[in-house]
């Protein structure tokens, strides 16, 4: 059997307001140091490969010496080997030579990614390979041949381009490694300055987003305190109606029941039947009244109504509202016209659906100012629909959703009576069986109340019903 009971959809959670905004404030600055990490570390790596290619530079240049330090020292040892013909000489002369292709190999594979330098070490290769071709002449040579061999200064010449080339080789590297230094100077001038105007931002958008998060904050707990106030000043009103509505009864019971004691005291004839007529209708309002407020009360503080469902059909539902009602139509002087489609047809909670045709159509008179009211029952597809039409004062659109709200008024209570909790039970009674109960309206030109119900009343879940 459906049930419906309060839910709390539309509150307003202060904790769970300051948890969000607690969970941004923490989640912002993070992604934003991510960003700026993330920045800082393309940074820094292009600085270490920058780093890394000044070294290799210097490297380039380091064996460059190495090898002209080498060529020196050979030069050196044949010239005095030449002269003195000391075999000291020569071993060093060898150990030079020896030494100088493990150089040129190294030199080679450093500069192998710049073709126009590795063109010079070939350049140069080829003259230190000239050059080795008079030494070894100058050695095999004797004295005198050497001596003069040496003098023509074919070995000098060679040696000498071949230190010019080593020379231009070189100033070509110190280039390349100034221009990457240079480029490394500007790289981390400009990590420096990226991350200083990354953590300028994050600072700027932080305090943005921490002035939006409370003023954010502000305007939620703004509106739980309007809310309150609001929600105070209606209870307010409502002892102050409740107090009224439920007095008037009671007084008219009172005043009945001490008008037949004063009869019964003085022996005077009573008319019984007028008697009880007053008391009785009395009696009823007062029902109608506290089960007005039982109903709400069940709907809105987490009471659970049950619905007895069984079939029924609109026509049968409208007519028994209308009789309910009747008396209270009879001293309004309403007429109420019945344009009811037979075969609308459902399963719905018969007494629940009286109630809340019955406060359609009291309502519609109430406020119909005295106007007939068209009371429609119709199918709409799978849909059953039952609509309430009067002529009255109408509902300003500010106010439509309002009336189905706790205590929700279009009119001032002292004019017309009431709790102001009918339609807000109305309308959740409607909800709790899969349907809507909707108001079209203008100000000053009437108003019609629409209920509509699906065949067969099937909430998907208990109906968490809210305070308008």
């Amino acid at each position: 059997m459906p049930r419906i009971r309060e839910g709390a959809a539309d509150e307003i959670h202060p904790d769970a307001t300051v948890s969000k905004v607690l969970v941004q404030a923490a989640l912002v600055p993070a992604v934003l140091a991510l960003i700026v990490a993330a920045v800082l570390a393309i940074e820094v790596h292009s600085l270490v490969t920058l780093s890394r290619w000044v070294q290799h530079t210097d490297d380039v240049i380091a064996t460059a010496r190495e090898v002209q330090s080498m060529l020196i020292d050979r030069e050196s040892t044949l010239r005095g080997y030449v002269i003195a013909r000391s075999p000291e000489y020569l071993e060093l002369y060898q150990a030079a030579n020896s030494a100088l292709p493990g150089r040129w190999e190294a030199l080679q594979r450093l500069v192998s990614d710049n073709p126009s330098q590795m063109k010079r070490v070939a350049g140069m290769r080829q003259l230190a390979i000239e050059w080795e071709a008079y030494a070894r002449a100058a050695i095999a040579a004797n004295p005198r041949d050497a001596v003069a061999l040496v003098g023509q200064g074919q070995g000098r010449r060679l040696m000498q381009e071949l230190r010019n080339q080593l020379e231009s080789f070189v100033r070509v590297e110190e280039g390349l490694r100034d221009e990457r230094a240079r480029k490394e100077q500007r790289g981390a001038l400009r990590a420096v300055s990226l991350s200083s105007a990354l953590l300028v931002a994050v600072a700027v958008l932080m305090a943005f987003s921490a002035r939006r998060q409370i003023r954010e904050v502000a305007g939620r707990f703004g509106a739980a305190l309007r809310s309150a106030q609001e929600m105070e000043k209606l209870r307010e009103e409502f002892i102050t109606i409740a107090a009224h509505e439920l007095r008037t009864p009671l007084t008219a019971l009172l005043l009945q029941l001490q008008r037949l004691r004063r009869d019964l005291d003085r022996g005077t004839a009573v008319d019984s039947s007028a008697l009880i007529d007053t008391p009785l209708r009395q009696a009823r309002r007062l029902s109608s009244l506290i089960e007005s407020l039982l109903d709400a009360q069940a709907v809105a503080s987490g009471g659970q109504v049950e619905l007895r469902l069984s079939r029924t059909d609109l026509a049968t539902i409208a007519q028994a509202s209308l009789a309910r009602v009747r008396d209270g139509l009879v001293r309004l002087g309403c007429e109420v016209e019945l344009r009811l489609d037979a075969g609308v047809d459902g399963d719905w909670d018969a007494k629940r659906m009286e109630h809340v045709v019955a406060t359609l159509i009291a309502n519609a008179c109430k406020y119909g100012e005295g106007k007939p009211v068209q009371v429609s029952a119709r199918r709409e597809g799978e849909m059953r629909v039952l609509s309430v039409s009067d002529e009255g004062i109408g509902i300003p659109e500010d106010l439509q959703e309002r009336i189905f709200g706790r205590f929700g008024r279009a009119a001032p209570s002292r004019s017309y009576g009431g709790f102001g909790l009918s339609l807000f039970v109305a309308r959740r009674l409607a909800e709790a069986h899969g349907g809507t109960l909707t108001v079209v309206s203008e100000h000053g030109k009437g108003a019609t109340f629409t209920l509509r119900l699906p065949r067969v009343a099937a909430p998907s879940e208990p109906i968490a019903l809210r305070a308008g």
